[in-house]
C-alpha cells in the first residue's frame, strides 16, 4: 500500500480530520512531503496523545510550564515537548486546489446546502452550461457516508461527480441512489496519486470522468434542445394576476411531503412537491414552503425564517454579524429557487414574489394567492390528491 493509500485511509479514520502529528505519522507514514502538502498546523494543542508505540497519554500541564504526558494505562510519565501537542488538521484548500489542477476543474460557488462532511470541488468546464459539478464526502462511518451522500442529492437536481476517500462506504443502497440520480462515484485513493509534492491522475481515473463528462454535457444539449423547442409555448403564456385569479390546495403525503395544486379561473394548473430527504428530515425549501402555506394569508418575516429555518444564524450572529447577513441572503436565494421550482412543475411563478431590495430581519413575504385551501391529510399516498 503506497503513502497516498494510507493517507487517504486515515482521512477516514481521524475525526475531522485534525490530530497531532505522531498520530498522523502512525497512519500515514513520515512522508514529509505529503504531509507538508495536505496538512496544516492549527493554533490548537491536544490534551491526549499518542506515542511512536501507539500508547495514549493524557498531558499535564506542571508549574514550571512543562508537559508531561501519563500514561492511560500504566501510569507512567514521561516528557512532552510541547511541538508534540500541536494539532494538525486537513489543508482543504491546498487538497482541492490540486484535485482542480489535475482534473482541469473551475472552482465553482455552492449552489447547493451540503452537509459538513462534503465538499464542493468545482466544475469541470468554463462554459456553466456545460460544467460537471464535482463534489468530495469524507465521512468516517457508513452513517455519516450516506447522510451525506443522500443530502447531496436530494439538493441537486442534474447529475454530479463525488469523490470519497476510499470506497470503503459506498454499500448497495449507495449504488442504487447514485445509480438513479446517474451520477458517478470516485475513490480517491484509486483515481488520484500524490508524487513527490505534485498530484497525478491514474489513466483508469481520467478515462472515468472523461467518459462521464461528455455523457453529462451530451445530456445538457439535449434538454437544451428540448427546452429550446418548448420554450415559444412556456414563454407566451401570460400568467394574470395571482391574488385575483388564482386559488391552491396544499396537502401532506405519507413519505412527509408537501404538495401544493393550484387552478386559475377555475381550469386546473399543475401541481408541485417539495419533499423531504431520503432519511426524512425536512429541506429547507420543504420547511420555508410549510411556513408560507401555514401561515398564508399571514406575511412571514425573516426573522421567523431564520427561527425556523437556520436556527444556527441567531445563535451566532450577536458575536458574527456577516454570519447574519450571509444567512439573510441565503433566505432570498432559497425563495428564488422556490419560484424556479413552481415555474418548472408549471405553476404560476408570481405566487412566490421574487426580492428586489437585499433582505433584513423585517423582510416579510407571503403566497400571491386569492385563496388557499389546507388539506391536512398524511394518510394520502403519493399519487393520491384530496378533493375540495
Amino acid at each position: 500500500m503506497t503513502t497516498w493509500q494510507r493517507f487517504c485511509e486515515a482521512l477516514e479514520r481521524i475525526p475531522n480530520q485534525e490530530a497531532v502529528l505522531v498520530q498522523w505519522r502512525l497512519l500515514v507514514g513520515d512522508d514529509i512531503g505529503l504531509i507538508q502538502k495536505l496538512l496544516r498546523r492549527t493554533e490548537r494543542r491536544a490534551y491526549t496523545i499518542l506515542t511512536r508505540q501507539g500508547a495514549a497519554l493524557s498531558v499535564r500541564n506542571l508549574p514550571d510550564g512543562s508537559c508531561v504526558g501519563v500514561n492511560r494505562e500504566s501510569g507512567e510519565r514521561q516528557i512532552i515537548i510541547d511541538d508534540e501537542r500541536w494539532i494538525y488538521e486537513l489543508d482543504e484548500v491546498n487538497l482541492i486546489k490540486g484535485v482542480c489542477q489535475v482534473l482541469g476543474a473551475l472552482p465553482s460557488a455552492i449552489t447547493v446546502e451540503l452537509p459538513a462532511s462534503t465538499r464542493m470541488i468545482g466544475k469541470l468546464s468554463a462554459d456553466p452550461d456545460l460544467a460537471v459539478p464535482t463534489y468530495l464526502i469524507i465521512a468516517i462511518s457508513s452513517g455519516q457516508f450516506e447522510q451525506s451522500l443522500n443530502a447531496l442529492v436530494a439538493g441537486s437536481s442534474e447529475s454530479f461527480i463525488v469523490f470519497a476517500a476510499t470506497d470503503k462506504f459506498l454499500d448497495a443502497s449507495c449504488t442504487a441512489l447514485l445509480d438513479r440520480q446517474r451520477c458517478l462515484f470516485l475513490p480517491f485513493c484509486e483515481v488520484f496519486q500524490f508524487y513527490e509534492c505534485d498530484w497525478l491522475i491514474t489513466p483508469i481515473g481520467r478515462r472515468a470522468v472523461e467518459v462521464f463528462s461528455e455523457k453529462f454535457r451530451e445530456e445538457r444539449r439535449d434538454e437544451g434542445r428540448s427546452m429550446e423547442r418548448n420554450s415559444r409555448i412556456r414563454v407566451e403564456r401570460e400568467w394574470p394576476d395571482p391574488n385575483e385569479h388564482t386559488t391552491a390546495k396544499v396537502w401532506t403525503v405519507k413519505s412527509g411531503a408537501l404538495k401544493i395544486s393550484t387552478k386559475t379561473d377555475g381550469h386546473p394548473d399543475e401541481t408541485v412537491e417539495f419533499s423531504p430527504n431520503q432519511d426524512g428530515t425536512p429541506t429547507k425549501q420543504l420547511q420555508l414552503m410549510r411556513l408560507l402555506c401555514f401561515k398564508f394569508p399571514v406575511p412571514v418575516t425573516f426573522s421567523t425564517i431564520l427561527e425556523e429555518v437556520y436556527p444556527g444564524a441567531l445563535v451566532e450572529s450577536p458575536r458574527e454579524p456577516e454570519t447574519l447577513k450571509s444567512t439573510l441572503a441565503k433566505i432570498g436565494t432559497l425563495v428564488s429557487d422556490c419560484g424556479k421550482k413552481l415555474e418548472k412543475a408549471g405553476l404560476n411563478l408570481r405566487i412566490l414574489p421574487s426580492l428586489k431590495i437585499e433582505p433584513t430581519r423585517g423582510t416579510a413575504i407571503s403566497l400571491q394567492l386569492r385563496s388557499l385551501h389546507r388539506m391536512d391529510d398524511k394518510s394520502l399516498d403519493e399519487g393520491d390528491e384530496p378533493l375540495l
